[in-house]
């Protein structure tokens, strides 16, 4: 704690606290100087700076006595009994006098007060600072050592010196209320400094055309991005004004709005336009316009301008290439979907919509519904797809059935494919197609082209009556021989029962050579359906050759043959494959007919082809084949025949093909053709 006896107050003492006091304006520095002459001069241990603001108290700053120097600390905080007593500080407030307590731990008037029971403080002095009968705060001071340290002698230098405190400080305060506003007025006039270099930078480089028009809808200002959109100079936009070179299909819309802004109607607006620039271009803009007011003077229109003609186009792109998708899904009858796995939600062209009947209108796209169109005995192999699909993330297809409210039935054809969305879902897009009409043509060139094939295979038996009757006559005459025979064997007068035994044998022989033969040409003649089958194709090819044994005789042709007799078996329609030999044995014979310098041979054999395959070879010593008719010989209606159609080779081909085979034509050396033809080998599970 200072101290300071009675006789040092003199009036030195006082003139000098008061130049100190009246010595600093600034409120900072004042407040520790006025706390600091206080404590001296009261002989105080601890004081509070209390101010009024408005009607609140507030601690201003707090100030302790500590090692021969006076501490201040500056505070903003309420004034509450944790601070001091708020009873005694009322009372100071509320009388505007002096409160001295020479020891507030005796019994006082002021003694039920909280924070003199708490703290019992000895000597407390509170001092109002009044200026011209206003009080502008208080002056709180302790001393916690000794009772009766407030003399009158100190309090007396004090309240001498209040006035001057209430003053100086409310100087001090005035002074901070200016220094505070110039400082606000100065970051204001910076920040509008800076705004106004923020904006001359912005008019002057963005992208973005920026214009000003009075309310007469006149140019007043524009940027170098303005005048570059519409190819003006900016001396030649000051002489027009924005209407003069907005569309002119767009003019009238625009005279409606400058009026509305005009009349105050109309503050802000957003709208697209178009715009004609110098050379006569059109250029799409979005606009955005506001009124500004401007102080002195009539408002002002601001506008940005952004070119979109780019996104215009891109949009008119689009809806171009939206109706040309909806046309060519109406045409090929191809609608397109989406589904996202996570969410269900499912979305349906308008062609798939009427593909499964629905009324866009009326229904909402969504799984079940989409289930629910599909033919019972499909829906389950479809969930199962989606189910397989789904978990593997991978693409599928698919041909269902469904039928339409109406009893309309079609046969679609799903595709699908996964994709990933920016979230992270699975979603699956893809398309349905409308196949009826495609399955039911399929059917017709089914029909159609085993009316052909059987066709084709009555005119190759054509060629070979010749040589059919001469296979049925042999063993006809064979049986009418054996029959003679068995019949003089038994007129005999001691009948030999074994000779005719043997010759009955060979009758049944015969007959069951001519019925294989006859069994096999109505095989060949009847007009049926493709019938698949497990068979063994050597014994097949076998049966052919039997047919046209006598037609080889005939034209002096040597068969050679490598037909195992236990191969692989394969699965198809036997009828039709025999009908693809007997042409390729036909064929061999016919280009075998000129031949004269070298004998005539005819070669057939299977070997194992590629894995699951085997191969069947039918080779000539013809006249063989020139390198650019050999692959044409399969086309249809191609023919080196002069009596020719050119379909037989085209069948065989289309034959080989339906069952999953490869069948071409290669020169064989030293002469002739060699045309071969591949088969799946079946299993024995199949």
């Amino acid at each position: 704690m200072l101290d300071a006896s009675p006789e040092q107050l003199d009036i030195g003492a006082v003139v000098k606290a008061s130049q100190a006091l009246s010595g600093e304006i600034v409120l900072g520095r004042f407040v520790e100087t006025l706390m600091t002459v206080a404590l001296e001069h009261a002989g105080a241990d601890r004081g509070l700076l209390v101010l009024l603001r408005g009607d609140k108290l507030q601690i201003e700053a707090e100030a302790r006595a500590e090692q021969r120097k006076v501490a201040v600390s500056l505070r903003e905080d309420a004034a509450t009994s944790a601070d001091l007593p708020e009873s005694l500080l009322h009372t100071v407030i509320r009388t505007k006098e002096s409160v001295i307590l020479d020891d507030a731990s005796a019994p006082n008037a002021f003694s039920a007060d909280t924070y003199i029971r708490r703290l019992r403080p000895r000597s407390v002095l509170c001092l109002p600072l009044v200026k011209q009968a206003e009080l502008v705060g208080l002056l709180y001071l302790e001393n916690n050592l000794a009772p009766g340290a407030f003399t009158p002698a100190r309090t007396s230098i004090l309240k001498l010196l209040s006035s001057q405190m209430a003053i100086s400080l409310e100087n001090a305060r005035l002074y901070a209320d200016l220094s505070n506003e110039n400082r606000d007025r100065q970051k204001a006039e910076d920040a509008l400094r800076e705004s106004e270099r923020l904006w001359r930078s912005l008019f002057e480089n963005t992208l973005v055309g920026i214009v000003l028009t009075n309310i007469q809808g006149r140019f007043v200002a524009v940027n170098a991005a303005y005048c570059t959109m519409f190819g003006y100079s900016e001396a030649e936009l000051m002489q027009l004004s924005p209407l003069e070179i907005t569309h002119e299909e767009d003019r009238d819309a625009s005279k409606q709005i400058i009026a509305a802004h005009a009349a105050g109607r109309l503050r802000t607006l957003r709208l697209e336009k178009r715009y004609r620039t110098k050379s006569g271009d059109v250029v799409w803009a979005e606009v955005s316009a506001s009124t500004v007011q401007v102080v002195g003077s009539t408002p002002l229109i601001a506008g940005f301008v952004l070119d979109i003609t780019d996104r215009k186009r891109a949009e008119e792109n689009l809806r171009r290439s939206e109706a040309f998708l909806a046309q060519a899904q109406e045409i090929t009858q191809t609608g397109s979907w989406r589904w996202n796995v996570a969410t269900g939600d499912v979305g349906w062209s308008t062609e798939h919509f009427r593909i499964f009947g629905f009324d866009p209108a009326a229904t909402r796209p969504s799984y079940e519904t989409f289930m629910e169109r599909i033919e019972p005995d499909d829906r389950v192999a479809f969930a199962r797809t989606l189910e397989i699909a789904v978990r593997d993330k991978a693409p599928f297809q698919m041909e269902y059935r469904i039928t339409l409210p109406d009893g309309t039935a079609k046969r679609l054809q799903s595709v699908g494919r996964p994709d990933i969305t920016s979230y992270g879902e699975l979603e699956f897009v893809g398309t349905v197609m409308d196949i009826t009409e495609r399955r039911r043509a399929e059917e017709a060139l089914r029909d159609a082209q085993s009316d052909l094939a059987h066709v084709a295979r009555l005119t190759t038996m054509g060629q070979l009556v010749a040589s059919i009757a001469h296979e049925i006559n042999q063993p006809l005459t064979a049986i009418v021989s054996n029959g003679d025979t068995a019949l003089l064997w038994l007129n005999r007068e001691k009948p030999d029962l074994a000779e005719a035994r043997n010759a009955l044998s060979r009758i049944v022989r015969d007959a069951m050579r001519a019925g294989g033969v006859i069994r096999g040409l109505r095989a060949l003649a009847m007009k049926t359906g493709p019938e698949l089958g497990k068979f063994d194709i050597n014994e097949a090819v076998r049966e052919v050759l039997t047919l046209t044994g006598s037609e080889l005789k005939r034209h002096g042709i040597l068969l050679r043959t490598d037909l195992p007799a236990a191969g692989p078996p394969v699965v198809g329609d036997r009828v039709q494959l025999q009908q693809v030999v007997l042409n390729l044995v036909l064929n061999a014979i016919e280009a075998m007919k000129p031949i004269r310098e070298h004998h005539r041979e005819l070669s057939v054999s299977s070997t194992p082809g590629e894995p699951g395959t085997i191969v069947v070879a039918i080779e000539d010593t013809g006249t063989g084949l020139a390198p650019e008719i050999a692959q044409r010989i399969f086309d249809p209606f191609f023919t080196t025949k002069p009596d020719g159609l050119g379909m037989g080779l085209s069948i065989c081909r289309s034959i080989i093909e339906a069952h999953g085979g490869r069948l071409w034509a290669s020169p064989r050396e030293p002469q002739g053709t060699a045309v071969r033809f591949t088969l799946k080998v079946g299993s024995e599970s199949s």
